[in-house]
């Protein structure tokens, strides 16, 4: 079973996802949790019938699939949405990535994987701890990484991090996203100012570049640039490109559908011999 350190995680993370199950509907729900005898604690979590965005990122170039734009955009807003609305309980989620944006049968958007979440208290705004996957770290929170030899005063200010630095990520995400879907290439060192593909709306660069701003008193959810606007700007951004995917008809739609269900069998595909390891 799991050792007394990961016990502990897993029951941490069931505290802070019972925080956002009451108003969270970009946030993968906890169903509830166990203990068992071979796995140890576990978490029941909402099944996403369409796995992650990963998954989508891995299938559109491979299959060489033309994604509609307003899907795409359309997924991207519920991952500001769900991450604004965890930000709004007063929790840092530390670890945006796509593998973490779970795809429900429709496509919505939920954001998922709160093990390495962290609550801030009362007038707190920054957390000390380092964490998350490099490749999608803000620059605050990687520069704690190369500077090993700084003394430990030094290293945990360099640390410093807060809600702005799941924006950085979020940016980097968002970047990545497009590039896959319409510039059918994926670029580790994507950076801010860097041009998104042409057929992308510009209003898409100008988010991105703001998401991922070196210094985070420039990224969105500080002044001029709050929360507000940018969900603000991101449905802008849907509105320009059709609309929620939901109102989809004809070939759109049927578009639509055939990924949806191809999404749906390749995940099948991958759980299958799991479920059946487990009947056994």
């Amino acid at each position: 079973g799991l050792g007394g350190t990961e016990a502990m995680k897993l029951q941490a993370e069931a505290e802070l996802l019972s925080l956002l199950i009451a108003r969270g509907p970009f946030v993968c729900r906890l169903r509830g949790f166990f203990e068992d005898e071979a796995f140890g604690y576990c978490l029941v979590m909402e099944y996403a019938v369409c796995g992650s965005l990963r998954d989508l990122l891995d299938y559109v170039p491979e299959q060489k699939v033309n994604v509609n734009m307003a899907v795409i955009v359309s997924i991207l807003l519920g991952w500001v949405r769900g991450l604004i609305f965890v930000h709004s309980r007063g929790l840092l989620h530390r670890d945006i990535k796509p593998a973490n944006l779970l795809l429900d049968a429709d496509l919505n958007a939920k954001l998922a994987d709160f093990g390495l979440c962290k609550q801030l208290s009362g007038n707190t705004s920054r957390h000390t701890m380092n964490a998350g996957t490099e490749r999608y770290m803000a620059p605050e929170v990687r520069r704690i990484c190369e500077e090993e030899a700084v003394e430990e005063k030094a290293q945990r200010e360099l640390a410093r991090y807060g809600y702005l630095s799941d924006m950085w990520s979020l940016g980097k995400s968002m970047k990545e996203t497009l590039f896959i879907c319409y510039g059918r290439e994926e670029r580790s060192t994507l950076r801010r100012g860097i041009p998104l593909p042409s057929v992308c709306p510009e209003a898409l660069q100008r988010i991105t570049d703001t998401l991922m701003a070196e210094e985070p008193y420039l990224r969105f959810g500080r002044g001029c640039h709050s929360n507000r606007s940018l969900i603000g700007e991101m449905e802008e951004v849907l509105n320009s490109v059709g609309g929620s995917p939901s109102l989809f008809t004809g070939e759109e739609k049927n578009a639509f559908d055939q990924l949806k269900a191809k999404l749906r069998e390749r995940l099948e595909k991958r759980v299958r011999p799991v479920q059946d390891d487990a009947k056994q």
